[in-house]
């Protein structure tokens, strides 16, 4: 048995020149039961094998990114490491549909994760933490002592 050609797409969401972020809420306050989110997701979504592996584990809906970039991205070359085998899991989740995953993807860019206080989703990975983002101390780089290459708090 032959697998399913590979999944072969380019998508782009891009900030609302607002800034509005209740879509994003609402959203998941719909949804986030049936969802993985992907906190700070970056501008250019790849190797999702896990994350996916996870969604269909549990049987979750959506596949959610959410990142502070202006815009968001998935681009196939990147996006699994192993196309073949996330494409065939996709298509055996799918019954057969495998590019029936793009219409639960959701993205949401420019939006901050503080956002989100007492919003509950099943599974939330966190991508990544950004500690001076809004002008903050860097806890993982600033000495305890003040002095350059002193011992770092963490």
């Amino acid at each position: 048995m032959t697998s399913p050609a590979p999944i072969r797409c380019q998508m782009q969401y891009e900030a609302d020149i607002k800034g509005l972020t209740k879509p994003a809420i609402t959203f998941l306050k719909e949804n986030g039961h049936t969802s993985i989110v992907s906190l700070g997701c970056g501008q250019q979504v790849n190797r999702i094998d896990n994350h996916l592996r996870l969604m269909v584990g549990l049987n979750l809906n959506y596949y959610v990114g959410i990142d502070c970039s202006p815009y968001i991205e998935m681009v196939s070359e990147n996006l699994f490491m192993d196309p073949d085998n996330m494409t065939a899991l996709l298509a055996q989740y799918y019954r057969g549909g495998p590019r029936r995953f793009w219409k639960a993807v959701n993205f949401f860019p420019g939006t901050f994760v503080e956002e989100f206080a007492g919003v509950h989703c099943a599974i939330v990975v966190c991508q990544r933490v950004y500690p001076d983002f809004l002008g903050g101390p860097d806890p993982i780089h600033e000495s305890k002592t003040g002095a350059p290459g002193g011992p770092t708090r963490l």
